[in-house]
């Protein structure tokens, strides 16, 4: 199982409990989602050049993931993603992963769902160990 799949089903896990109405998606949907919904995609996946040995190129490689959570609440929808971003953070936390950005994002398709996206970084090696960037 990858570093993604593990920290995904952590997440979901960990909703069922606190959060037991939310939908997660491991990539894009095209239709209409129930909510609450977060949605987990891997943005990006490079070789870190300073890992490079003559043996074998991807000895680490940076990983950043975003994660997209939405509500529809007629009240309280930004509460509620702010409390769903909070449990992401705790469990990505707890694979090491930083978190590098979080904002609302304006949802130009339906203006009554609300929107906020996040992103979390990790440098993984070869032997699944973390760094952190000084």
């Amino acid at each position: 199982m990858t570093l993604s799949q593990r920290s995904f089903r952590s997440a979901r896990t960990l909703f069922v409990r606190h959060i037991p109405t939310v939908t997660s998606l491991a990539n894009t949907f095209h239709s209409r989602p129930s909510f609450p919904l977060f949605r987990w995609l891997e943005m990006d996946n490079s070789v870190d050049n300073r890992a490079i040995d003559n043996g074998d190129i991807e000895n680490a490689v940076n990983v950043m993931y975003q994660v997209d959570v939405y509500s529809n609440l007629n009240t309280g929808k930004k509460a509620q993603t702010k409390a769903i971003i909070a449990l992401l953070d705790e469990v990505l936390a707890g694979y090491r992963f930083v978190r590098t950005f979080c904002n609302p994002v304006q949802n130009f398709n339906d203006a009554t769902i609300y929107r906020m996206t996040a992103r979390y970084t990790r440098r993984i090696t070869n032997q699944d160990e973390i760094y952190k960037e000084d």
